[in-house]
């Protein structure tokens, strides 16, 4: 694993160059592979539960194995002068299981897994749950939806939540401290005779400071369902009603996306097994929910400040342009497919896991995430200019316990569509 204060050196010291870095990064080809590292192994055959990598600004790369309704869960650090973490298995509850990450900071990357909210290090890979105890009353605290938005600040650094205890009969939002592990700003939920809070959805904009979370409840024989936004300090800023229900907790796949407009996004399930989702478009006025029937939709994505809804369509991956009250029609996907083109009958990958690194051999490599490269719920983050992170599945070796399947991380040219 190397030492860990020689890792922090070499983070801190990428810190400083990292702007004009970027600056100079050339555009990547659409479908252009970079060097696969071997991040580890976990259970299950592909397609694996794993969620699109993300990295910090340190260049550190992580890797989250999980799924809402797998109660496991696993953080897989890489870190830049090589090797691998993958002692992080926090969470909290026998319900739920990871909802996904929830933003970053220079050195650090922080997830959601059932009711827990998880800082997990950049630098050595340690983790931690933030805020696992109600600092005011010692109680249990719950993380019953977590807005992916992190603002980060000279002297802190946060998230907006809902939080409550065992013993609440609704949510509270608050702005989480992150590093300092308190609450600010802490808010009962409205309207105050709110019964049977459902947290459907949840989404942030960390450009804007800007938080949303789809909620469902009942006010007296009414019921409810209403698309909600936070600014930063976690001030209620717009509430929009929304059209059908009801939903289960968390049905939203993925998260909420919010395109350069403001236009917010995402998926909801319909209960009809021909046509089992439809597109929830919202602005600050008005909520459209349209039922999809252009393609076997995936999830709503965000790049570049558009939003795409993606899935397939005759076999092959497609996508979709979204804007207020439209959805384009779906057409192919390059990227993708050239993406599962570039990889041959054999690839070489890098296995870093422990240094020195030496190289290795895996047959028949795919798409770790969906049956195609990038084809997920959860949107791909921008790891540097017109670049992603994937993961890739390789061998799986099947014994007496579950089988278990190696993957790999890599950075990929990519372009919608």
């Amino acid at each position: 694993m190397g030492d860990p204060r020689v890792r922090k050196t070499i983070a801190l010291a990428s810190l400083i160059g990292l702007a004009a870095a970027l600056s100079c990064t050339p555009e990547a080809t659409p479908g252009d592979v970079g060097t696969l590292r071997y991040a580890g192994r976990v259970k299950g055959e592909p397609p694996l539960r794993l969620f699109p990598p993300v990295s910090d600004p340190s260049g550190s790369v992580y890797v989250l194995n999980g799924a809402i309704d797998f109660i496991e869960t696993r953080a897989f650090v890489g870190f830049p002068a090589g090797g691998w973490s993958s002692g992080c298995s926090l969470t909290k509850g026998d319900v739920y299981g990871a909802h996904g990450w929830a933003g970053f900071s220079a050195t650090r990357q922080w997830y959601w897994s059932g009711f827990a909210l998880v800082s997990v290090s950049g630098v050595d890979g340690e983790c931690r749950p933030v805020l696992d105890k109600d600092p005011a009353t010692g109680a249990d605290l719950l993380f019953v939806g977590v807005m992916p938005s992190v603002r980060n600040l000279s002297q802190r650094t946060t998230l907006v939540a809902f939080v409550q205890s065992p013993t609440d009969p609704a949510p509270y939002t608050a702005v989480v401290d992150v590093e300092g592990e308190f609450l600010t700003q802490v808010r009962p939920f409205t309207p105050p005779d709110a019964e049977d809070v459902v947290i459907v959805g949840v989404g942030g904009d960390r450009v804007r400071e800007m938080s949303v979370a789809l909620v469902q409840y009942r006010q007296g024989d009414a019921a409810r369902l209403e698309l909600r936004t936070f600014d930063a300090d976690g001030t209620l800023v717009t509430i929009v009603p929304v059209p059908g229900g009801p939903y289960a907790p968390y049905a939203l796949p993925g998260y909420l996306q919010i395109d350069r407009d403001g236009i917010i996004g995402g998926l909801l399930p319909t209960g009809n097994k021909e046509q089992p989702w439809a597109l929830l478009t919202a602005d600050e006025r008005t909520a459209r929910v349209a039922p999809v029937t252009t393609m076997e939709a995936v999830g709503v994505h965000l790049w570049e400040g558009q939003l795409w809804l993606v899935g397939t369509a005759n076999g092959v991956p497609v996508v979709a342009e979204v804007g207020a009250g439209r959805t384009g029609a779906p057409v192919r996907w390059e990227t993708s497919l050239a993406t599962g083109a570039a990889l041959g009958a054999v690839t070489t990958v890098r296995d870093d896991r422990s240094l020195p690194s030496r190289e290795t051999t895996w047959q028949n490599v795919r798409s770790a995430i969906g049956p195609f490269p990038f084809l997920g719920p959860h949107a791909l983050t921008q790891h540097a200019r017109s670049r992603t992170l994937w993961v890739f599945a390789g061998p799986t070796v099947i014994g007496s316990a579950l089988p278990l399947t190696a993957f790999a991380m890599a950075p990929i040219g990519v372009s919608y569509p």
